[in-house]
């Protein structure tokens, strides 16, 4: 079965994995244009939006349905092109947490400073999973919550 927008699946007993991306009719010069886009509904409460390495011209399609990106956490990996998501992106899914893949090399797989700095200015915890060795993620007590492996801070969520 080919996933594609609109198709959800369990991903947990108690959870609904939704594909906002890619449309079935989506061309792409690059994989990361085509990358898979899911939300993920843990308890009806707690949101995990997955973004793999897209782009800016995802982003710009997810846009087009801002209401269904709001999400807990934001876990992203890098765009081939080294491009930064857009504010309204950001704007859209408001997220509490982003775990976004850094990597040393080469250079455009690297979390920007400045752009780690405009995250953390808006008050959102920003882990970087190659110095924090990943995260935990998880539902305890009908709340939502994330921490580094190699951390001592807890992001929480009550819900949205």
């Amino acid at each position: 079965k080919c996933l594609v927008r609109g198709a959800s699946f369990p991903p947990a007993p108690h959870g609904t994995g939704r594909v906002l991306y890619p449309p079935s009719n989506v061309r792409a010069k690059a994989a990361d244009d085509a990358a898979l886009v899911v939300r993920l509904e843990i308890g009806e409460k707690f949101h995990v939006l997955l973004l793999s390495d897209s782009g800016t011209k995802t982003e710009e399609a997810l846009l087009a349905a801002p209401n269904e990106l709001a999400s807990d956490i934001l876990i992203k990996g890098r765009h081939y092109s080294g491009e930064v998501d857009l504010e309204q992106f950001i704007d859209a899914v408001q997220p509490k947490l982003i775990i976004a893949s850094s990597i040393a090399f080469p250079a455009r797989e690297r979390v920007p400073d400045d752009w780690a700095q405009a995250i953390r200015a808006r008050g959102i915890t920003l882990v970087r999973r190659a110095g924090s060795g990943g995260g935990r993620r998880g539902v305890e007590g009908g709340r939502g919550g994330a921490r580094p492996v190699c951390g001592q801070q807890t992001c929480r969520s009550p819900g949205r």
